[in-house]
């Protein structure tokens, strides 16, 4: 079966990142095309070093270009697929267009995260849901909103959760010391919310508590973050890495991973922090909902509340170290057992052939 795999950017992100991974799975069913509307990059490069197929338009991904469309309609003309898989709002209205202009057979459009469109985008991307055979979210959340928002019919809505490989994962955990290690992994835009830690840890800084915070990613607020952080005179606490090709040190060194995002899907960092058994702190956003279970593998706290956030970073802090390291392997083995590359690929093969 040959599926396009359309997607906004193939640079770095979680859907990117999700494209890489999908790319390493050895399996026999799929011939997997991987497209993006604008620019390529790291994902890009990943893709066609394990020898898949990634092919990048670098065109204006703003929806509205007819120069991109008729881009769209050319690239799926030439590769004939059986499948278009849209991720991402640009992605899914160009794609689902193009591919039921062409009489595509099965044509998917998958929202990446909660929708808060305008009152003009909610009419239109009402008729583009209408007009794709199937839906997908990556939560029981996201569906939930796609149901509320674009009044997708729930027959045609699918819950396809990201996944996670385990299998090359050092989960052994270093002995603690005083000063603890957090992390984040994030693009660096206002949605991740990365100030409202900041806010949290100047708190925490004043009352004594000892800790580094390591932050991975790029975006258009990384000079914001790093003045924030200066203003708060937490420059020596904080790090920013920038994008970081292989995180896996920094998931083996941290002794709890943080994400206080407005929004999300499903987030693959959330994902590979708690398959490094990683205590991990989450606001109730997307399939963090549906991975958490408050205080027995993780901290689930209300969106944009640093009070809490504070409060959840103190409950970690109280705990022993033996506690510590149980409420990591207890997120460790969810994600093992629930979110495997096998179960998705089953999901996709069940959406596909429907």
């Amino acid at each position: 079966m040959r599926v396009i795999r359309l997607s906004t950017f193939l640079d770095y992100g979680g859907i990117e990142s999700k494209m890489v991974k999908i790319s390493k799975i050895e399996q026999d069913r799929f011939d997997f095309y991987f497209c993006s509307l604008g620019k390529g990059g790291a994902a890009e490069s990943e893709i066609i070093a394990v020898g898949g197929r990634a092919i990048c338009l670098n065109e204006d991904y703003k929806i509205g270009s007819i120069r991109t469309f008729f881009k769209v309609v050319g690239l799926i003309k030439r590769i004939k697929p059986d499948v278009v898989h849209c991720s991402g709002a640009e992605a899914v209205f160009y794609g689902v267009l193009a591919a039921r202009l062409l009489k595509v057979k099965m044509v998917v459009a998958e929202e990446i995260g909660i929708p808060n469109p305008s009152r003009i985008t909610e009419n239109i991307f009402r008729v583009i849901y209408f007009l794709a055979h199937k839906a997908v979210g990556e939560s029981a959340l996201v569906c939930d909103e796609l149901s509320r928002i674009y009044a997708v019919s729930p027959k045609k809505i699918n819950v396809i959760h990201n996944f996670i490989d385990c299998r090359a994962n050092d989960i052994s955990r270093k002995a603690p010391t005083d000063c603890l290690i957090f992390l984040s992994v994030s693009r660096l835009e206002p949605v991740k919310n990365i100030e409202g830690v900041l806010d949290a840890l100047g708190v925490l800084r004043d009352q004594g508590y000892r800790f580094v915070y390591r932050i991975l990613g790029d975006g258009s607020d990384f000079e914001r973050l790093k003045k924030i952080a200066s203003d708060l005179s937490l420059s020596e606490m904080v790090t920013f890495y920038g994008y970081v090709e292989d995180p896996s040190k920094h998931y083996s060194d941290a002794d709890l991973f943080i994400m206080n995002s407005h929004s999300e899907g499903f987030s693959n960092s959330l994902l590979e922090a708690m398959s490094y058994n990683i205590p991990v702190i989450s606001t109730k956003v997307g399939g963090a909902v549906d991975i958490i279970e408050n205080a027995v593998n993780g901290w689930l706290i209300n969106i944009d509340d640093v009070a809490m956030l504070i409060d959840a970073i103190k409950s970690f802090y109280s705990l022993s170290v033996s506690e510590r390291l149980l409420i990591g392997a207890n997120g460790g083995d969810h994600v093992r057992s629930s979110f495997s590359s096998a179960g998705h690929m089953m999901a996709l093969s069940s959406l596909y052939a429907s």
